[in-house]
């Protein structure tokens, strides 16, 4: 239950994340089509923050709220390094989990939620290349750089927080990659992706 009511508490948060993230490619001038992309991904975050309440409610857990504080849209360079962050690393990373517990969590509810869950999160984490690619093309050769640079770091830092083991009956029942095959599913996306 605590682990689907973080969930559930992560996806509320995102909800807002691509709410900003629209706000900010608007105000920057970006095509329309990422605009369009961020409203379904702030939609697809609704539904997934509904689905994980729900299985952390039926496991006797209850989602903590998000709070938000709005906050002035920030230069390109950092929406930029942010993107490379959550986006490219983080959500592509996501995605990859989620497919992964899809295919292998035993409880057909958790099963079911990760297979729609995968889906959306795989078209997020393209999203967030889509806009890396359209934000580095406004970005000069050093923002680029220090983009990229971020985007490394981003790698090493997922690298040492997939140390601690999940409890098996997490492992089990919601499929979660146990620490060694978390790490491999970071190598091979850091080989394919970044390299």
């Amino acid at each position: 239950g605590k682990y689907f009511a973080s969930a559930a508490h992560l996806e509320a948060a995102s909800v807002h994340a691509f709410r900003i993230l629209r706000r900010e490619l608007s105000s920057y001038g970006a095509p329309r089509d990422l605009l369009d992309a961020a409203k379904r991904a702030e939609v697809d975050e609704v539904k997934h923050t509904r689905m994980t309440a729900e299985l952390a409610r039926a496991h006797g857990a209850t989602p903590p709220r998000v709070r938000v504080t709005r906050k002035a849209n920030r230069s390109l360079e950092a929406f930029a390094l942010e993107n490379a962050v959550e986006g490219c690393v983080r959500e592509t990373f996501g995605a990859l989990v989620a497919m992964w517990q899809a295919e292998r969590a035993t409880d057909s509810e958790v099963a079911r939620a990760m297979k729609e869950i995968a889906v959306d999160e795989t078209r997020h984490a393209t999203l967030a290349w889509n806009v890396a690619t359209w934000a580095d093309a406004q970005l000069d050769a050093n923002a680029r750089k220090r983009v990229e640079a971020a985007k490394t770091k981003a790698i090493r830092d997922l690298e040492k927080e997939i140390t601690i083991e999940a409890h098996p009956d997490l492992i089990a029942r919601a499929g979660i990659p146990n620490a060694t095959a978390q790490r491999r599913l970071l190598a091979a996306l850091a080989h394919d992706l970044f390299a």
